[in-house]
């Protein structure tokens, strides 16, 4: 009786391990189906099949069991047809049309490693595959002319995409954020680029085109327009510093986005464009020097270029756009070149130390730029060739007794600096009382700059 038990005991055990060992494997499986059947089909094996081949077809209702494949990675559709009928809810009811990948049909299957598309397909919706961080390579079949928006963002794993069709339109942000990604082909049968399609591909180090390419070229890994005069896209990965082709006349909008390695770019002076946007979010961006054909500097140009710590604005700029400069917070010193001030916004230099960031401007020009929207806000301005920055004076007094010179009015831990008329610094003192007696010699002409303004003072 004893043995009986135990031998059943052991029994039970060893399926359960055996249990166990086969749900820990892969289960794969091969079905043939019709739009809508797939569910069936699968029974109460869809919470442990891992790697699916579907034959026939399928549909709105099918995708939807796709989606409630828990332990799903492999997935082979080839020889399956998207077809008409039902739907599935990603925030809304997305219908299938006869042959087309679905907007959302793969959103977020992360666990996702491996896919093969059906041969028939002839269009990819928007964000199909968004969120597929799994996926490490997809082949486009022949019949799919274009990708649109969002269709493989955030597939931070895919390495690699064989497009070996007749591709016509990458949408905009197509490719957003695909980390991986180190090189992409542009065939020859694209005619249409949307808005940033690689934007943050972090990767990247460079476009190869196909030299029938009627629109695009690229020119030493950089993508540009077919006469070499726009660059499109700068790869964010490509190196530290870059000095463009004199054949370049225009920069496109957020062209350099994301490329936190730049260092250093050299804008040749035959550019006379340069895209909103342009150098958005290009931390490690030290040195910009831009062309003296620039008419202007346009919003979010230089956005949280975090380590830009100087820019000289040349005289060809009349206007500088909200947050052409925001979050700049390394900047020092700002050198603008025009008489009149360029017209700016309140947002111009958002997060940028005003306090402590000089303005460097024209002779004659301080006042112009002391009442304009956006450079009001600076404490220095300085007119080029003056040592001393120029600021108005209010409450503070400043006079002199003998042998010494006073001042009032200032608070504890304010900084008072001493120059002769020549510019240079006689001394520097921090204030600890609210009355400061500066000692220097006498039968001089001193300037006194405290808190960002300056006096005049004969002693």
């Amino acid at each position: 009786m004893k043995t009986t038990t135990l031998c059943k005991y052991t029994l039970f055990v060893f399926s359960l391990f055996l249990n166990w060992g086969i749900r820990a494997q892969e289960v794969q499986l091969t079905l043939n189906t019709t739009g809508g059947a797939l569910s069936y089909y699968l029974g109460n094996q869809k919470d442990v099949v891992t790697d699916l081949t579907l034959i026939g077809s399928f549909n709105g209702w099918d995708i939807s069991t796709l989606h409630e494949m828990a332990k799903l990675t492999k997935l082979n559709i080839a020889q399956a047809k998207p077809v008409e009928g039902g739907f599935f809810y990603f925030g809304r009811n997305i219908y299938v049309e006869n042959n087309k990948i679905p907007p959302c049909m793969f959103y977020s299957m992360s666990g996702l490693t491996s896919l093969v598309l059906p041969t028939t397909i002839t269009a990819i919706g928007n964000q199909a595959f968004q969120d597929c961080q799994g996926l490490t390579s997809i082949t486009i079949p022949s019949g799919v002319t274009q990708i649109d928006t969002l269709a493989f963002a955030y597939c931070t794993g895919l390495k690699s995409i064989t497009t070996v069709g007749n591709i016509t339109e990458i949408c905009n942000h197509a490719f957003l954020e695909c980390s991986s990604l180190t090189s992409f082909t542009i065939p020859a049968s694209v005619t249409k680029l949307g808005k940033s399609p690689f934007s943050g591909c972090t990767g990247l180090r460079e476009f190869i085109v196909d030299s029938a390419n009627p629109i695009v070229c690229d020119i030493d890994g950089v993508l540009f327009s077919k006469d070499q005069s726009t660059i499109l896209a700068y790869p964010n990965a490509k190196s530290a510093s870059y000095t463009m082709p004199e054949s370049t006349t225009r920069i496109e909008d957020y062209a350099f986005e994301w490329c936190e390695d730049l260092g250093s770019v050299v804008i040749n002076n035959n550019v006379n464009s340069l895209g909103e946007g342009a150098f958005y979010g290009c931390k490690g961006l030290v040195s910009a020097t831009l062309s003296n054909k620039t008419p202007s500097i346009k919003a979010n140009t230089f956005y949280n270029c975090k380590s830009l710590n100087t820019i000289s604005i040349p005289a060809s700029v009349a206007s500088v756009g909200s947050g052409a400069f925001g979050l700049c917070s390394g900047l020092t010193s700002i050198h603008s070149y025009r008489t009149t001030a360029p017209s700016a916004t309140t947002t111009t230099f958002t997060s940028v130390n005003t306090s402590t960031c000089i303005v460097y401007v024209p002779k004659g020009s301080y006042s112009s730029y002391k009442s304009a929207t956006g450079w009001s806000a600076f404490k220095y301005i300085n007119e080029e060739g003056t040592s001393v920055p120029q600021l108005e004076a209010n409450s503070i007094k400043v006079y002199t007794v003998q042998g010494g010179i006073i001042v009032e009015g200032t608070n504890i831990g304010d900084i008072i600096s001493v120059y002769d008329v020549t510019g240079a610094l006689v001394q520097s003192i921090r204030v600890t009382d609210e009355t400061t007696i500066i000692y220097v010699p006498a039968n001089h002409i001193y300037l006194i700059m405290v808190t960002g303004k300056v006096f005049k003072v004969a002693l």
